[in-house]
């Protein structure tokens, strides 16, 4: 009698990694005088990238609150200054909490006139995994 050794069946190593967010992956928001801003939504751990320098105009980006948002921050109360009025900015934001953050540019008119100011809805973080075989 033969005897007939099966074959060795090998599975494939499965390794799950998470897949880190960059600043690369930003949504990006076009900030200037003029500009009517539509809401952003984002997951907790997604970046959001504010640039201007298309007018020769300098611009801010203040986060505020919602009080302050709505009157366009004639209350000048400020819960965080992105950036000081610049010429050319390119300001990156991340680590926001869920629920809504409100952005405004402060300098005079801007709010107002010029409707620059958003609100980014941010929601919790989907976990994203590689799969290496």
């Amino acid at each position: 009698a033969t005897i007939t050794t099966p074959p060795v069946v090998t599975t494939p190593q499965v390794t799950l990694t998470e897949a880190p967010k960059t600043a690369d992956d930003a949504v990006v928001v076009t900030w200037h005088y003029g500009a009517v801003q539509k809401d952003v939504h984002i997951e907790a751990d997604d970046f959001v990238r504010f640039e201007w320098g298309v007018n020769q105009i300098k611009h801010s980006l203040r986060q505020v609150t919602r009080e302050s948002y709505d009157n366009c921050g004639q209350d000048d109360v400020a819960l965080k200054e992105w950036s000081a009025p610049e010429l050319d900015g390119k300001v990156v934001v991340s680590g926001l909490p869920v629920g809504t953050s409100y952005f405004l540019c402060w300098l005079p008119t801007h709010c107002t006139a010029g409707h620059m100011r958003i609100k980014i809805h941010v929601v919790p973080a989907a976990t994203q995994f590689v799969v290496t075989l």
